[in-house]
């Protein structure tokens, strides 16, 4: 059974496992809660350039009401950006954010590297991503989390009218996702694009 991070739920995580899957450079993983950002280290201390963070939450209502024509149209997210971190000032990052970005349901967060073209995502549902130019050197690190397969099975596999998950924004001593654009402003976090979701 997979074990969810705080804000999400899902029905039937006794469905999933921890496991990963590769496809020209693109991996797919399950990962266990507790377990996201220590991989999230070890990723930022593979690279050898400096690393650019990313962090995705979801648009405000007041611009979903300029966006959105009907119920139908797409939600759309913040995409925003800290560049030129070095591995050191990184892990001071999750050192004080780790706990919310991992645990919140309703935002992406990751890292990644011009160096060798990478990048590593926490999506919604435990779902971990990791681009890459150079497959090999990521298989090595995600086989230390999870077990190989042919295809990954997520958490959106499994979800029905009658199994629906769930994603929450949680808040961790008073401080919530959609407080960190202000807090991380000075740091050098800005605002890149506002996409569909």
């Amino acid at each position: 059974m997979l074990q969810m991070t705080k804000g999400c739920y899902v029905p039937l995580a006794d469905k999933l496992c921890e496991q990963y899957s590769e496809k020209d450079g693109c991996f797919t993983a399950n990962i266990n809660g507790g377990k996201i950002e220590k991989l999230m280290r070890e990723y930022i201390s593979m690279q050898k350039d400096k690393v650019f963070f990313i962090l995705e939450i979801p648009a405000s209502e007041a611009d979903e009401k300029k966006l959105r024509q009907n119920s139908s149209d797409p939600m759309h997210k913040d995409v925003y950006y800290m560049d030129f971190l070095t591995a050191k000032e990184a892990n001071e990052l999750l050192d004080c954010y780790g706990d919310l970005l991992i645990n919140d349901g309703l935002s992406c967060c990751g890292f990644g590297c011009h160096d060798d073209k990478s990048e590593i995502m926490k999506n919604k549902y435990n779902e971990i991503t990791v681009w890459t130019t150079e497959p090999q050197k990521y298989h090595k690190l995600m086989k230390k989390y999870a077990p190989q397969v042919e295809s990954c099975k997520t958490a959106w596999e499994t979800f029905s009218d009658t199994t629906a998950g769930e994603c929450i924004s949680i808040e961790l001593d008073g401080i919530s996702v959609y407080d960190l654009p202000e807090r991380l402003k000075s740091m050098g976090l800005y605002l890149a694009e506002q996409e569909e979701e």
